[in-house]
C-alpha cells in the first residue's frame, strides 16, 4: 500500500484535504482536515439522535451530491455507523445507521487523534472554531463536539445545543 495512505497523512480527494485516520484492508477512514462549513446539528429544538438529525441528511444528501464526482462517489464506501450512548451521561445514541458521509463519534474523536492539539483545526477561512460530533451530548437536545482548543466535550457547553451553529468536519470510508 502507498505510504501516502498511512494514518496521519493528508490526501487530496474531491479538491478537499482529508486526514487519514485509519487504514483497514483496502479502505481508509478520513476526516476533512479543515472545517468545511458551519451549520446547526438540527434546526428544531427536540430530542434528536444522529439517526434522524438534519446534519446526517445534509451530509448524505446535498453535501455528498455537490462535493463528489461520480467516480469519487464510487470510491466512498457505505458503512454501518455505530451510534453509541454518551458514555459520561448515558444519553441514548439512537439506532445504528448506514451512511456514506458522517461525523466522528466522541470515542473516535479521542481514539484517532493523539491529543487536544491534534484535534484543533481551522475553518477554510482560517478561523478557529469548534466542530460537531455525531454522539449525543448530556441531554437529548444536545450533541458532542470538539472545542476550538481540541478538547472533546461530552455534554454541557455553550455549543452543545443542537440549534447552535457548529463546524462541520465530515468523515467517510474511502477505497484506496
Amino acid at each position: 500500500m502507498d505510504k501516502t495512505y498511512g494514518p496521519g497523512n493528508i490526501i487530496q480527494f474531491a479538491g478537499i484535504e482529508w486526514r487519514v485516520l485509519k487504514v483497514k484492508d483496502d479502505v481508509m477512514l478520513v476526516v476533512s482536515e479543515k472545517i468545511l462549513s458551519a451549520r446547526a446539528y438540527h434546526t428544531v429544538d427536540e430530542a434528536i439522535t444522529w439517526e434522524r438529525c438534519e446534519m446526517r441528511q445534509y451530509l448524505n444528501g446535498a453535501f455528498y451530491d455537490g462535493a463528489f464526482s461520480t467516480d469519487e462517489k464510487n470510491r466512498i464506501v457505505e458503512s454501518k455507523i455505530i451510534n453509541g450512548d454518551n458514555p459520561k451521561y448515558n444519553t441514548a445514541g439512537g439506532g445504528d445507521t448506514s451512511d456514506k458521509v458522517f461525523l466522528l463519534s466522541l470515542d473516535e474523536a479521542e481514539r484517532y487523534f493523539a491529543d487536544n492539539a491534534a484535534r484543533t483545526t481551522l475553518t477554510t477561512t482560517e478561523e478557529e472554531s469548534h466542530w460537531w460530533l455525531r454522539s449525543p451530548g448530556c441531554e437529548t437536545v444536545s450533541a458532542g463536539y470538539v472545542e476550538y482548543d481540541g478538547v472533546v466535550c461530552y455534554g454541557y457547553g455553550h455549543w452543545s445545543g443542537i440549534l447552535s451553529i457548529g463546524g462541520v468536519r465530515p468523515a467517510m470510508w474511502v477505497s484506496v
